[in-house]
């Protein structure tokens, strides 16, 4: 039999991950405005100037730093931490894919609370590591009893956190996330900080005592405007990033995605502040309008996006917004989150969209 006489794809080999149910959609009409993805709104102030500079000093016959220790220098100065105390990859969700195969695999075991990142799910059985999931609270709190019960019943090599929290906004209780480093001390605690920027509650880097155990994930796709450039990061222990690199292959971040993100790095304080504070307010008014609709439920959110519950049949409400030009994100087969959508907050004119889409459904108007 020929290749091309081959129906359907290929199993994955024994042992290696299988990322097909990370998906990917080719589907989507390509005037829709993307509500659905929680990327930034705006790109860097000033990023297209300082990209030309970066790339004029670029040989692009060359490869790029094996380990990206331009870009780890200018984090460090960011964030506080030493250069060796930060790994670099293609995204955020690459970075939690080195740290699946690092410290997860066959026989290990993760721990998580739901809702959460559904993403993290996918990945872990894509990494054959079994994912244990806890309950959050009916305000999508993490209960301590619950997270002490959890850490010494099942014993998890890794536990997850997203502050803030996707799908639901909130951020985690900084007091949870020391608990599981002290009483998993056998467990990498990896905090999802992808959103914290646009979040008023403090990084959990700023943990007192910071715990050798613990990772924070950054990702430079949301506050900084750069999905298209898929970087992310993290910060912990220098013997943590080094068993991240030993994993990874050299000059795996390329010479331009790590020039770009140098660009998008350099942008003035103030500029960025400016932006994000916009975003703020604009999703304190999506909010406002939203809840100004009959038989829609809206939770307060420290992210760049809003959680919601539809008026009426999830379906009509995506036939509704695809009629008004958006397409947002069904979350209803989340624990606790029936009839649930999420909005990332886009432009002024995008939030009308939505808000007129919402309103079509609560007042029963046939789409």
């Amino acid at each position: 039999m020929s290749v091309s006489d081959a129906t359907g794809p290929p199993a994955a080999s024994a042992g290696a991950p299988d990322l097909r149910a990370l998906g990917g959609r080719d589907d989507v009409d390509g005037e829709l405005t993307r509500m659905d993805l929680n990327t930034g709104s705006s790109e860097a102030s000033g990023l297209r100037e300082r990209l030309a500079e970066e790339l004029g000093d670029l040989a692009l016959e060359q490869y790029g730093d094996e380990r990206a220790l331009p870009l780890r220098r200018t984090l460090a100065a960011l964030s506080g931490r030493a250069p060796d105390e930060i790994f670099v990859a293609n995204g955020s969700m690459a970075v939690l894919e080195a740290i699946l195969a690092s410290y997860g695999g066959r026989g290990r075991r993760a721990l998580a609370f739901v809702p959460s990142y559904a993403g993290l799910q996918r990945l872990c059985h894509a990494m054959d590591t079994e994912l244990a999931l806890v309950a959050r609270g009916p305000r999508f709190e993490i209960e301590p009893g619950a997270a002490e019960h959890a850490f010494a019943e099942k014993r998890p090599r890794l536990v997850f956190f997203c502050h803030p929290n996707n799908p639901t906004g909130r951020p985690e209780d900084a007091a949870i996330v020391s608990l599981a480093c002290r009483l998993a001390p056998q467990a990498l605690v990896v905090v999802d900080e992808a959103y914290v920027e646009f979040c008023e509650e403090r990084s959990m880097q700023e943990l007192t005592d910071r715990p050798t155990n613990l990772v924070v994930v950054r990702s430079l796709s949301k506050a900084w405007g750069l999905a298209g450039a898929r970087v992310g990061y993290a910060l912990a222990d220098a013997p943590i990033v080094a068993t991240l690199f030993a994993g990874q292959l050299p000059g795996v971040v390329s010479a331009v995605t790590q020039a770009v993100a140098r660009a998008a790095l350099r942008e003035d304080p103030v500029e960025q502040a400016r932006r994000i504070n916009g975003v703020r307010a604009e999703r304190t008014r999506l909010a406002r309008i939203l809840r100004a609709i009959p038989g829609v439920q809206v939770w307060p959110s420290s992210a760049n996006f809003l959680l919601f519950r539809s008026p009426g049949p999830v379906g009509l409400l995506l036939e509704s917004c695809a009629r008004e030009g958006i397409l947002i994100r069904d979350v209803g087969d989340q624990p606790g989150l029936a009839g649930c959508l999420r909005a990332t907050i886009a432009t002024v004119d995008a939030s009308d969209r939505l808000g007129r889409a919402v309103a079509a459904v609560a007042g029963g108007e046939q789409v």
